[in-house]
């Protein structure tokens, strides 16, 4: 019965993804102005040093939790989190209230 179930969700999901990509294609878009250029999106060239060792961590931890429970998707889920969960529990609320707490002092 479990797999019935599965496979009716998984065939459900399948078709709502066609569906929304008919409604994407069919949207119309507006044509860029000539005289106007696109903004392009700027990348670092390097990653931080503690960007690439946050990463680097993540990604051992991540091969060696696939290696220990055969989850493989550990392999991707380690990096992202490993440099994901510090930028989403920083609050830059935070250091910006003790900043200002600090020069009030």
């Amino acid at each position: 019965m479990s797999t019935v179930v599965l496979l009716a969700g998984f065939g459900a999901a399948v078709v709502l993804t066609g569906v929304v990509g008919l409604i994407y294609s069919l949207r119309r878009t507006p044509v860029p102005v000539a005289g106007r250029p696109r903004r392009r999106v700027k990348w670092p060239r390097r990653l931080p040093r503690r960007t690439a060792l946050m990463l680097a961590t993540g990604l051992a931890a991540g091969i060696v939790v696939a290696a220990v429970t055969g989850w493989l998707i550990a392999i991707v889920v380690g990096p992202a989190a490993a440099v994901g969960l510090p930028l989403l529990l920083s609050g830059a609320d935070a250091r910006r209230r003790i900043a200002r707490l600090e020069a009030m002092e």
